[in-house]
């Protein structure tokens, strides 16, 4: 599947949603980003914690593709993150260091995410997520 950029009309099970390209951020800052995306696409306010912290305030469940809903968050674990040896707010090693946000399936039933990768602004399916070597999870949601 050829990569859409944000800033695009995507057509999918949620329905037609605009994407819009979110300016300002720093790299590194998907949380934020898939935060932002959530409370304009499907007003759901997420907490503003770094990805790992996400775990100890949202329900979390283990990942399962079958079991993700429109407007979750998925939590990955990325090997080569700079992040992956801290530790949470309570002091634990994180599970994960990378946030997408699920927009729905395409006309293909390919789940589609949006997120922040360094400085890039995407939405991937969940084969090419995993094409980056990013291994899902949890699924985060309020």
């Amino acid at each position: 599947m050829k990569r859409i950029f944000i800033a695009n009309k995507i057509e999918t099970s949620a329905g037609e949603l605009m994407i819009k390209r979110v300016f300002g951020l720093e790299n590194s800052h998907c949380a934020k980003y898939s935060r932002i995306l959530a409370q304009e696409l499907f007003n759901i306010e997420y907490p503003a914690v770094d990805a790992w912290n996400l775990p100890l305030h949202l329900e979390s469940y283990q990942f399962n593709e079958k079991s993700i809903g429109i407007g979750d968050l998925i939590l990955f674990y990325n090997p080569k993150s700079r992040f992956n040896k801290r530790l949470d707010e309570a002091s634990k090693p994180i599970i994960g260091t990378h946030t997408v946000l699920y927009l729905g399936d395409n006309k293909y039933e390919e789940k589609l995410f949006a997120h922040q990768y360094i400085d890039s602004q995407e939405i991937l399916t969940l084969d090419e997520l995993i094409m980056y070597k990013l291994e899902p999870k949890l699924i985060l949601r309020k």
